[in-house]
């Protein structure tokens, strides 16, 4: 099995609108936000960490390398993700073969 390979997140690609997104572990997302183009992203998600932290998550895989990062919460054992994203998450996308934008008949 060879190893998982990620893209690596470029900061500086900011002439198009980004969605900050907080989801739960199951990726459902509980906040969206968007950077308008020409936002500071990589302060936005340093911002975002730190808001993560102060809430009383401890946050783990804080990688600006890839875009987003994990926090953990005991007590009930929560878990949640923020990412940053080049595509509304709101709008689904196809997905190979299967078309997610169509209601299953």
């Amino acid at each position: 099995m060879s190893p998982r390979s990620y893209q690596t997140f470029d900061w500086s690609k900011n002439d198009r609108t980004h969605w900050l997104v907080k989801s739960d572990e199951w990726r459902n997302p509980i906040r969206i936000v968007e950077l308008p183009a020409g936002s500071d992203l990589l302060v936005a998600f340093l911002e975002e960490a730190l808001a993560v932290h102060r809430e009383g998550w401890s946050v783990h895989e804080l990688t600006v390398k890839f875009g987003w990062f994990i926090g953990h919460r005991d007590f009930p054992r929560q878990i949640l993700r923020v990412d940053i994203l080049d595509r509304d998450p709101r709008v689904p996308m196809r997905v190979g073969m299967y078309d997610m934008t169509k209601k299953n008949r």
